[in-house]
């Protein structure tokens, strides 16, 4: 019982519910054990989900057992919502089975029924040692040995275990209010405070869980109902709280929370632990390659780690860990192939650079693939990894080699390069054949004249399948080359065309300057007019005007050069040649 004033006060817990075997030779399992342990050993670590009934006489005379049918789990110091503070030591009423014979084990003589048996108040067991797992009672020398103080215990209260899981099967769900009916009577008849304890209520129907509430309601019980998961640690400690302020005071303080609020509050706790855990890890684990015992040592002070280490197990810590490291390793895959991806353009630039060495493949990748694997420059741009070797776990990807791997051509991704690269090999083939059409176009439009604008050209083709195939930029280029090399033969033709007719400036001659009135420039013009080789620059009649001025002025000229005598090529060249003729 606990002391009285401000210090610790001690109780004694004795849970109790549903045990041994079923009329199927099936064993009960109600989560008793799974409520203890979770109880005085609620770090994840610590915490085992599955605890066996079942053992042999040797095991059931070791000090663990210690040949009774109870658990001593230890105890636990737990403090309530009102502050005050609890050491509640653990006792759990059992029923262990022989492996040999599937009976109860005893110490010898008639077993008192388990209900009767559950209700005794004292305990005695001197040597017995506090129970942690199955593996303890037979290598009890192996694992930390606390005695039941005292070698005995007088329970203060109980615990009494509703199986809201068994709800689910009626034949389980009446045997265990059955047994329950008659747990109930002789606890009551202890006269101590007792706590109804739904345990499973994580794999249990919110429906469901209304069974306990009308079985409570049957029995006529006034006493608290607590709905628990000792899996996810639910509502546990609040059971053993509340009982502890029923034996204290005679009534329970602490407020009752609905499983699915608790629950909820419970996994908003978890998830924040791994969100902060997870960041830890985020910000000291960047390179893949680094292992989980280097790690552990680096964070293993940091309050992140500390806090789902507790919550969620050293285990989840490394699986979140190794989650990381293959999330960073295919992260960096990615990039690496990425790398390789966008080099794969250059390198069939080089390797398949035409439409002509695409033909001798037929278009084909993988006739593409055996054409490069052969090239000359194969090993300026790929490389062979050795035999069975996947580019995703060979040295290459942690080396600076730029090179691509030679299997990652068998990719999807890589075929679409392929794919991209023969699509552009034939547009440019198409646009190489559209820009010729086009220049034949132009050639076989007579309206398009040297002086033609862009403007007017483009209103003639604009419905012609190279026009419209073509960007701007490169119709524009092809039109101005072609109006260029049109302007500059009608140039030359006109020239032609004054030489040819020389009678017209034959009262012209060298050294003088006759004035050449305009009736006589329109006299020429009138003559010239009717060739083609006139028409030609009607578009550009400015330029054709200094045409004819200057050929009027190379017939001034007295060395018939426009260029000045100090610039004639003519001249210069009769200089040269009678200088070396007097060497």
């Amino acid at each position: 019982m606990s002391k009285k004033g401000s210090e610790l006060r001690s109780v004694n817990v004795a849970v109790v519910g549903l045990s041994g075997l079923d009329r199927d030779q099936a064993f009960f399992g109600v989560g008793k054990s799974c409520l203890c342990n979770r109880f005085v050993r609620p770090l994840a670590d610590e915490y085992i989900t599955e605890h066996s009934s079942v053992f042999s006489t040797s095991d059931f005379g070791g000090r663990v057992l210690n040949n009774d049918q109870f658990l001593y789990w230890g105890h636990s110091t737990k403090t309530a919502e009102d502050g005050s503070e609890f050491l509640i030591h653990v006792i759990e009423q059992t029923e262990f089975i022989d492996d040999a014979t599937l009976m109860p084990l005893s110490r010898g003589g008639q077993l008192t029924p388990y209900p009767k048996r559950c209700a005794i108040s004292k305990l005695s067991s001197p040597e017995k040692l506090m129970y942690i797992s199955r593996d303890q009672v037979a290598l009890q020398n192996d694992y930390e040995q606390i005695d039941l103080p005292g070698g005995k215990v007088a329970i203060d209260g109980f615990l009494v275990v509703y199986d809201a899981e068994a709800t689910q099967s009626k034949r389980l769900e009446e045997q265990q209010e059955r047994l329950l009916s008659s747990i109930l009577t002789y606890v009551q008849k202890s006269k101590k405070p007792f706590v109804l304890v739904a345990t499973k209520c994580d794999d249990t129907q919110l429906n469901l869980l209304q069974e306990v509430h009308r079985f409570a309601q049957s029995k006529k019980l006034n006493v608290p109902i607590v709905e628990t998961s000792a899996h996810e640690n639910v509502n546990v400690d609040l059971a053993f709280l509340m009982l502890a302020q029923l034996i204290e005071r005679g009534k329970a303080r602490s407020k009752v929370i609905p499983f699915t609020e608790a629950q909820r509050t419970q996994r908003e706790l978890l998830e924040k632990a791994v969100q902060d855990f997870q960041r830890l890890i985020d910000r000291a684990v960047t390179d893949f390659r680094v292992i989980w015992k280097n790690t552990k040592k680096l964070i293993e002070n940091e309050r992140e780690f500390q806090t789902h280490r507790d919550l969620c197990g050293s285990e989840a810590c490394k699986r979140l860990f190794n989650k990381h490291i293959r999330k960073l390793r295919k992260e960096f895959e990615e990039r690496k192939l990425n790398g390789y991806l966008s080099r794969l353009p250059s390198a069939l630039d080089e390797l398949m650079p035409s439409a002509s060495s695409m033909d001798l493949c037929h278009w084909n990748w993988q006739n593409c693939q055996k054409a490069i694997r052969n090239h000359k420059e194969f090993e300026k741009w790929m490389i062979v990894l050795p035999e069975e070797t996947a580019w995703n776990e060979s040295d290459h990807l942690l080396s600076d080699d730029p090179r691509v791997p030679f299997d990652i051509l068998s990719l999807p991704r890589a075929e679409q390069v392929f794919q991209n690269h023969a699509a552009k090999l034939k547009a440019e083939e198409k646009r190489l054949r559209m820009m010729n059409e086009f220049r034949k176009l132009l050639e076989l439009t007579p309206e398009i004249r040297p002086g033609t604008s862009w403007l007017e050209a483009a209103v003639l083709l604009q419905n012609e399948e190279s026009f419209q195939y073509l960007n701007d930029t490169d119709k524009t280029k092809i039109f101005d080359t072609y109006r260029r090399d049109i302007t500059e033969k009608a140039k030359a033709d006109f020239q032609e065309l004054l030489f040819e007719s020389a009678g017209l400036f034959s009262k012209l001659e060298p050294n003088t300057r006759p004035s050449i009135s305009q009736e006589d420039m329109r006299i020429i013009k009138e003559a010239l007019r009717e060739d083609d080789r006139y028409k030609q620059l009607d578009k550009l009649d400015s330029d054709r005007e200094i045409g004819l001025i200057n050929h009027i002025a190379l017939l001034y000229s007295p060395t018939r050069c426009l260029s000045g005598a100090e610039r004639c090529r003519d001249r210069l060249m009769q200089e040269i040649v009678a200088t070396t003729t007097y060497r």
